[in-house]
């Protein structure tokens, strides 16, 4: 997965490079929040860890992240996309991050729909 399609349904930093997404990579929005790949199988599985400084607990201490899960049906003709939200339950007041992470999450699966459908 490369920055130039994941800028067409998410935002990422000024300046985040063109490399495509490997294990490990890291989409840092300084002071705000970062993410980085923690399980990548290309075109099948992409999974984010979410730190935010905001919060009072280290990564270590929680399993907060996105998976998106691509399926292949109708013989590969068609893709089923799955987004996962993260346990947000883990944080104090930790509701509102996971209401936005669900508006997040389906906003993003629509505009890949329509870029999809093209």
């Amino acid at each position: 997965m490369t920055p130039r399609y994941i800028k067409q349904w998410d935002d990422l930093p000024e300046g985040f490079g063109e490399e495509s997404l490997a294990l490990g990579a890291v989409i840092d929005w300084t002071g705000n929040s970062k993410m980085t790949v923690v399980e990548f199988e290309h075109e099948k599985k992409l999974r984010q860890s979410l730190y935010s400084p905001k919060w009072e607990l280290q990564p270590e201490a929680y399993d907060i992240g996105y998976t998106y899960v691509l399926t292949p049906l109708d013989g590969g003709k068609q893709t089923l996309l799955h987004i996962q939200i993260g346990d947000f339950n883990q944080l104090p007041d930790g509701q509102p991050y996971y209401e936005d992470s669900v508006r997040f999450g389906s906003e993003a699966a629509e505009k890949i729909k329509k870029l999809a459908e093209g």
